[in-house]
């Protein structure tokens, strides 16, 4: 790594034609910037990017230009649940584990990685490089019950692919009112459908009738 301060510096510049400017040049200016193709390296003799480590007028420098490889994600690549059950109440929540790998099933490191999942409110958090292609979000359940995979877009800048995970299921916790027992209209009177005392009441009227009629018989004989 090369250890950039007041002595030790990184410069770049634009070729003319495919010519650098000579060292030492104003047209270096601090850092890399993009579209840039020369490089120019200020380093202290003695500082520590000398590999000797000696002021001696003489600089030895390890350092090159390299290009990171970065790798083509596909299909190969995985994701894994911690658990592939949840409740669905708004806070439960599970990892994700994503793997990375190329079509030789080598590890992708610096992909871009995004997921979603299509229940409404459940969400999936941004990514967190891990290293070796190892990439990890958090899944949450919102408060709508249901079932669906995790959806994973994988990109390098010029290539995605799209992977998912196993079916996450979300249950429903909704709080089960029980029904209120239907009860009468309060107050009121009541109809009976018992006829045995009017069917009395009836018997006796009649009986004082007939006693009443007898005894005016009598008194007329």
């Amino acid at each position: 790594m090369f250890v950039e301060d007041a002595s030790n510096m990184i410069m770049s510049a634009d070729s003319s034609n495919g010519v650098c400017p000579a060292a030492g040049s104003d047209e270096y200016g601090p850092g890399w910037y993009i579209g840039d193709d020369c490089l120019q390296l200020m380093i202290e003799d003695g500082g520590p990017n000398d590999a000797d480590g000696v002021a001696n007028g003489v600089v030895i420098d390890p350092s090159g230009v390299a290009e990171k490889f970065i790798g083509t994600p596909s299909s190969n690549s995985s994701a894994v649940l911690g658990t592939n059950t949840l409740d669905a109440n708004g806070t439960d929540s599970t990892s994700l584990t994503v793997t990375v790998l190329d079509g030789s099933g080598n590890p992708l490191e610096h992909m871009s990685v995004s997921g979603s999942i299509g229940i409404s409110g459940a969400t999936v958090s941004a990514f967190y490089e891990e290293g070796e292609g190892v990439y990890s979000a958090t899944v949450t359940a919102g408060t709508v019950a249901g079932s669906d995979s995790v959806s994973i877009d994988i990109s390098n800048g010029q290539t995605s692919v799209t992977i998912s995970s196993d079916q996450l299921t979300l249950n429903d916790v909704t709080p089960v009112t029980p029904e209120e027992p239907a009860t009468g209209g309060g107050g009121g009177c009541s109809v009976s459908t018992d006829t045995s005392s009017d069917n009395t009441l009836i018997m006796m009227l009649l009986a004082a009738a007939l006693l009443l009629i007898r005894r005016r018989y009598y008194q007329n004989q």
